[in-house]
């Protein structure tokens, strides 16, 4: 898990709209068919961990199993 850290700064300028229930976010965090529904719940677990939302640590397994993949396949290049 110490590598999805970096990639949440990629993701964070990145707009998905509305915010997923926590049943959507489960289901898009196994979404292997369409990587833009990863990237939407990876910036949404991160936006509660970072505050400090108690209710993230159910994706903990989630963001482990997706640690083995590389994340830039789920990043979205900053403009520059």
């Amino acid at each position: 898990m110490a590598d999805l850290p970096h990639a949440f700064p990629l993701l964070v300028n990145t707009w998905f709209g509305r915010k997923l229930s926590d049943q959507q976010l489960t289901e898009y965090l196994h979404d292997t068919k369409k990587p833009r529904h990863i990237q939407q719940a990876l910036v949404q677990v991160g936006e509660r961990v970072t505050r400090h939302d108690a209710t993230a640590k159910q994706w903990y397994p989630d963001l482990a199993r997706l640690r083995p993949i590389p994340w830039k396949k789920y990043a979205t290049p900053m403009p520059g």
